[in-house]
């Protein structure tokens, strides 16, 4: 039977529960509790070590939930004789309800601060940042995982509002500087000027949206897979749908003013209207079956397209004819806008580009990230644009520069 008295040379329990604070009394009594239960002794030594290891003081004063079990076991278990042939089915339940306690003593309590401290944040470490669109009073940004990102000051604070169950692809600006954007599960979603009170409408087709914008009547459209254009006078409660009866995705669209608007899709396709989106019709095809990432009209002629790896294709005449177009980055550039009469791209690696002189060239700024930028825009009034990406990343970057290039 296992002795629990206490080594007599050292003056049994009392001795051992008055130097029960130094590393060698709580080894010694550990293992003479543990002795004869049904403990493996691999995790009672296991156990030792980790009282050992955390620098726990086992029963100190100030403890008291950690000093009165332990303090009981020696009053009342160790001296009845925990292992006791008698007592052996007793033994089996306290030692697994004192491996609880001598676990809980053991490890100290987590720190909860910092998980506490992310979660305050409006900007999460896994957002990927799909779209962003400012009309001067606040920034927006729409995420994959369903938040809206709000900046009243440029970018420099925001509000989390999160829509859902919800994946944002794109997001524009209609012209009373209400938001726009559409959701990859067949919605459309929209907010007041302040980018708060969003509400949804059902969208039916295209099955899989891709691009979002609002016409100068502040009209919603929609383009996507299956070459299908649907438009809506009534903020989405019906929608007028054109079907081109191709097996191509639209990936952009536009008003250039009050008549025309372009979209633009696989395989180089170019569409347009010239009677506010009641027909659209074919204008022309980019060379090389173009996919195009993005497209921007600054007028009825000009326009630019970007593609995959690098490519940029650029308008004259409305659409009908392309040229390729010499981009310095060799970057593939996923969105396009204008930002204060120049034109400005961001993509791949990080990059933010310009066109300057027919040449796109990247924009240095500081601190870049090799990381894919899916999402840029104009900040208005400033001279910065606002640039997003994967794990939260919103940068706001200078368009001025000085002598050297940097911003």
């Amino acid at each position: 039977m296992p002795d629990f008295r206490g080594d007599a040379s050292q003056g049994g329990d009392k001795e051992m529960t008055k130097d029960r604070n130094s590393s060698q009394a709580k080894q010694s009594f550990l293992r003479r509790v543990f002795q004869g239960t049904s403990l493996k002794p691999a995790w009672i030594g296991d156990l030792q070590r980790m009282c050992l290891k955390s620098g726990v003081n086992i029963g100190a004063p100030g403890s008291p939930s950690v000093e009165r079990p332990w303090a009981r076991l020696t009053e009342e278990e160790v001296a009845h004789g925990l292992g006791h042939s008698r007592q052996r089915q007793r033994s089996v339940a306290i030692s697994v309800a004192l491996l609880n306690t001598a676990l809980a003593a053991c490890t100290q309590a987590p720190d909860m601060s910092a998980i506490q401290s992310e979660n305050g944040k409006a900007i999460k470490r896994y957002d990927i940042n799909q779209t962003v669109v400012s009309n001067g009073k606040v920034v927006a940004v729409g995420t994959q995982s369903g938040a809206v990102l709000v900046s009243k000051d440029h970018g420099k604070n925001w509000i989390r509002t999160q829509l859902g169950q919800v994946s944002l692809v794109d997001m524009t600006v209609c012209p009373d500087g209400s938001l726009l954007a559409i959701d990859h599960y067949h919605k459309v979603w929209t907010s007041n000027a302040e980018g708060s009170q969003w509400t949804s409408a059902a969208l039916d087709k295209p099955r899989t949206p891709l691009a979002v914008t609002c016409d100068p009547q502040g009209r919603w459209w929609v383009v996507g897979t299956a070459a299908t254009i649907a438009g809506s006078s009534d903020r989405g409660a019906s929608w007028q749908l054109t079907e081109l009866g191709k097996d191509v995705q639209l990936t952009t669209i536009q008003f250039v003013d009050e008549s025309h608007a372009l979209a633009t899709g696989e395989f180089g396709m170019v569409v347009g209207s010239n009677d506010a989106g009641v027909t659209w019709k074919l204008v022309g095809t980019m060379p090389n079956e173009f996919y195009p990432y993005a497209t921007l009209f600054t007028n009825l002629n000009e326009g630019w397209s970007s593609g995959i790896a690098g490519q940029i294709l650029h308008t004259t005449d409305g659409g009908r004819t392309w040229t390729k177009q010499n981009n310095t980055t060799q970057a593939p550039l996923y969105r396009l806008f204008a930002h204060e009469g120049h034109t400005y791209g961001v993509g791949a690696g990080g990059v933010v580009a310009t066109y300057d002189g027919g040449v796109w060239r990247q924009l240095p700024y500081p601190d870049p990230v090799p990381v894919f930028l899916g999402a840029g825009a104009s900040l208005p009034g400033q001279a910065a644009l606002i640039a997003g990406g994967p794990g939260g990343l919103l940068r706001v970057v200078s368009t001025q520069t000085t002598q050297s290039g940097r911003p």
